[in-house]
């Protein structure tokens, strides 16, 4: 590849595997899996950001689902 080439495209996994809790949340435990999509968002979203200086957006989703998950639970309470 020649110099100045497009770089090497870095993949957010804590961003994706934060989507996972912030989706299962919804149906089960969701304080627990909304809270760990959030944690693990939040540590991805960062992590990203400092490797790339771009924000992982799959991260930003895994948190809002996680945040979503929690107050659907606490409205329905």
């Amino acid at each position: 590849m020649a110099p100045g080439g497009a770089p090497a495209r870095r993949w957010n996994w804590l961003g994706i595997v934060s989507v996972l809790p912030g989706i299962l949340a919804f149906g089960i435990l969701p304080l627990i899996l909304g809270l760990s999509a959030i944690l693990i968002g939040t540590a991805g979203l960062i992590l990203y950001r400092k490797a790339t200086g771009r924000i992982g957006i799959s991260s930003i989703i895994g948190i809002v689902l996680g945040i979503a998950a929690i107050a659907v639970t606490i409205m329905l309470a």
